[in-house]
């Protein structure tokens, strides 16, 4: 799993059901570059098709094509970063652009209120 990779992964869904949380089979993009057998965890940004989270900040929208594996636009939402157990990662799907990348990249020190 690299940086930039788009992912099939299963996320749980929330304990009792309820919360805001991303949750089921989807794409995500891997945050975290590289495979390290010493820690079974990969952060990721989950995607939704539903383009209406585009509202929501830490946001970036993708369009769908042969490099990222995508069949329509779909939001990958930043702000929804996670770790997941790599055992929870279905199939490869493809990778983002560079300029996808870099947005990302431009995104996470607020998010994380680093800058």
């Amino acid at each position: 799993m690299l940086r930039g990779e788009l992912w099939e992964v299963d996320l749980a869904s929330p304990p009792g059901g309820s919360g805001r949380e991303q949750s089921g089979r989807r794409p995500a993009v891997v945050l975290q570059g590289g495979y390290d057998p010493n820690n079974p965890m990969c952060s990721v940004a989950p995607i939704t098709s539903n383009l209406s989270a585009a509202r929501f900040p830490h946001t970036i929208t993708v369009s769908p094509t042969q490099a990222n594996g995508l069949s329509i636009d779909s939001v990958v939402m930043v702000f929804q970063l996670r770790a997941l157990d790599t055992r929870r990662f279905v199939r490869r799907l493809g990778h983002l652009s560079v300029s996808e990348i870099a947005t990302i990249d431009g995104i996470l020190p607020a998010l994380l209120g680093l800058g």
